[in-house]
């Protein structure tokens, strides 16, 4: 593993719009692919793509609610559509 080639927590944060202090605990936790190099956490690039996209097959749990308030039940659309975006710009950074 080469520098060039590791991200830190800092800039796992900011593609994902989480706190270090989240992506530290699911790091710890194996949920992100992470190493701990002398400490300090270290996020492999290329295994961090590829989880990335292995998360965005997942349905997120609020899709169901989503749909029935585009189907006039449940949340607004506002709220639906609000929520939507907000995913995506957490998924795609």
């Amino acid at each position: 593993m080469s520098a060039d080639t590791m991200m830190t927590v800092a800039e796992i944060a900011a593609q994902l719009r989480l706190t270090a202090r989240c992506i530290t605990s699911k790091a710890a936790r194996g949920i992100i692919p992470a190493y701990k190099i002398d400490g300090v956490w270290r996020f492999d690039k290329i295994e961090f793509s590829i989880w990335k996209r292995s998360k965005r097959q997942e349905v997120p749990k609020w899709h169901q609610s989503t749909n029935a308030a585009r189907s006039g039940g449940g949340e607004s659309n506002t709220t639906a559509t609000s929520i939507e975006k907000a995913y995506e710009r957490a998924i795609n950074g």
